[in-house]
């Protein structure tokens, strides 16, 4: 994503977002969605939201798809981006044993 001068002295935040494929051949007989998390800069979380979302409605316009209206951002600690950064971190907590849960989630 390219970003101006006023945008590279914000933080990065990392933005989850949620789609349903309609150009993706379909697998068996469900439909073929798609979660993607993509680095933006924002001055604030709701910002993060606002920048996200309309990256993820171009993203959507662009390839065929319906964006689902789930966005979900994360601050990311560092401005050093690169190859092992965390972009993305969700914790939860489950009473499910850890197969149960990675097959209700994953």
């Amino acid at each position: 994503m390219k970003t101006d001068d006023a945008t590279t002295h914000n933080p990065w935040y990392g933005a989850k977002s949620v789609f349903r494929h309609r150009d993706v051949p379909k697998q068996g007989q469900g439909e073929v969605f798609e979660e993607r998390i993509v680095l933006i800069r924002a001055a604030s979380p709701t910002e993060a939201v606002r920048v996200g979302e309309a990256e993820a409605k171009a993203y959507a316009l662009a390839n065929d798809a319906e964006y689902l209206g789930f966005i979900d951002t994360f601050h990311l600690f560092t401005d050093d981006v690169g190859a092992g950064t965390e972009v993305y971190s969700l914790m939860r907590t489950s009473s499910l044993s850890p197969k149960e849960f990675v097959t209700r989630y994953f």
